[in-house]
């Protein structure tokens, strides 16, 4: 039995956007999770310092990644968004934080499976808010 899935075109639209999120996420994400990893367990930094600078790290290119690439926006950058972003960013990673205590302090998860489990709510929460709040296509 073969079961086809009938999409709609906005439906495959969101989709391929979804797609290029999880593409352009996985750069930002590699850098995060290795920077985390070296600092925490090369340099024998604090989990939580560890965290923010990889976030700072991955942050630097997921504005323009996100942007031009993910929801396909043109023109010039301007400051509304780039405030917007930031504000979501913080809110999501807020989000990483609660998760990443939950999982290493109470739950008591290693520090890669905690970065692991925390770094996916992230990615989450910060792609909806990004699609609904802050890369929004203007209609003329």
């Amino acid at each position: 039995m073969i079961i086809q899935i009938s999409w709609t075109r906005k439906q495959r639209i969101a989709m391929k956007q979804f797609m290029r999120y999880l593409a352009a996420g996985s750069v930002n994400t590699l850098v995060a999770y290795l920077t985390v990893i070296l600092l925490t367990e090369i340099l024998n930094m604090q989990l939580l310092i560890s965290n923010l600078t990889g976030y700072l790290l991955g942050i630097c290119c997921s504005y323009l990644l996100n942007r031009y690439y993910v929801f396909r926006l043109k023109g010039t950058k301007d400051m509304k968004s780039l405030s917007l972003f930031i504000m979501v960013f913080l809110l999501a990673y807020g989000a990483n934080v609660s998760a990443l205590l939950l999982f290493s302090h109470i739950m008591k998860l290693s520090t890669y499976l905690s970065q692991f489990a925390a770094m996916g709510i992230y990615s989450i929460v910060f792609y909806f808010l990004c699609r609904e709040y802050v890369f929004i296509k203007k209609s003329n």
